[in-house]
């Protein structure tokens, strides 16, 4: 949740609480003071307070039970955002949000929800890239531990000052043919053992996983080979399918269904 705060006010709500009870690392950026400030249960719900002020007024505030700082760009660089910030609402199995922050010539968020992928931070490139989970399909015809969700990686993208999807690297080589019809014959036999109403969770998390290597053609040829050809139901299966990814936040935000070459297969 972020929240409009002069820093007076937030100095001063600090000011209220048992100073015992803070943990507190300061930044000094581009001109920027950087407080992260955690304090428990004592600012319950919202256990941990940011606060980006320049010249003694705050110009960004975010609050949450938890927050990190995962990543603070080197003295002189000229690309990528200046603060990767991450933050977690609490709750069995959600939510995280990245919230990327570009200090120079203003002050700009890149704001990604992740919702159940804690993401992380390729720091094999610089600015790091983002990997995560994309979890459209949570809950989804399978029980949450059983849901598939597939790798989604973000580069920065100096144009737009911000996160877009990696294609590049998420690209993979198609499966060979054999390799293919092994797979699909492994899912094949599980629903053909399985009720019409309990399809295998197995089935869509592999379509995924190639759909989200863009390769959209082996997924729906793949869903041909696995689904036996007596068991009821394909036509509104795929349907159905198409629907719920068609529905993703994270797939309609960057376009994926063209970025993945899915578009002409799954729409």
């Amino acid at each position: 949740m972020r929240i409009a705060l002069s820093l007076g006010v937030a100095l001063t709500l600090l000011a209220l609480l048992p100073a015992a009870a803070a943990k507190e690392v300061a930044i000094d950026l581009r001109g920027y003071r950087v407080v992260l400030s955690s304090r428990g249960d004592l600012m319950a719900p919202d256990g941990d307070l940011l606060v980006v002020a320049r010249a003694g007024r705050a110009r960004y505030v975010l609050t949450a039970p938890l927050i990190e700082i995962r990543y603070r760009a080197a003295a002189g660089a000229k690309e990528g955002p200046d603060l990767i910030v991450t933050s977690f609402s609490g709750g069995a199995h959600c939510c995280f949000t990245v919230h990327a922050i570009t200090l120079s010539p203003a002050l700009v968020e890149d704001e990604i929800p992740t919702r159940d992928s804690e993401p992380e931070l390729d720091r094999s490139a610089t600015p790091p890239r983002l990997r995560f989970y994309d979890f459209a399909f949570a809950y989804w015809k399978a029980p949450f531990a059983d849901s598939p969700a597939p790798l989604v990686i973000m580069a920065w993208d100096a144009k737009s000052r911000s996160y877009r999807p990696d294609i590049a690297a998420m690209r993979s080589p198609p499966p060979a043919p054999g390799k293919l019809a092994a797979s699909a014959a492994e899912v094949h036999a599980k629903l053909a053992a399985s009720p019409p109403d309990e399809p295998a969770a197995e089935l869509w998390g592999r379509m995924l996983d190639l759909i989200y290597s863009c390769n959209a053609a082996a997924a729906s040829r793949f869903f041909d080979l696995a689904w036996p050809p007596n068991r009821p139901g394909k036509a509104a299966f795929r349907a159905e399918f198409v629907e719920q990814l068609q529905s993703g936040a994270l797939w309609r935000r960057y376009r994926l269904d063209q970025q993945l070459d899915a578009d002409r297969l799954f729409e």
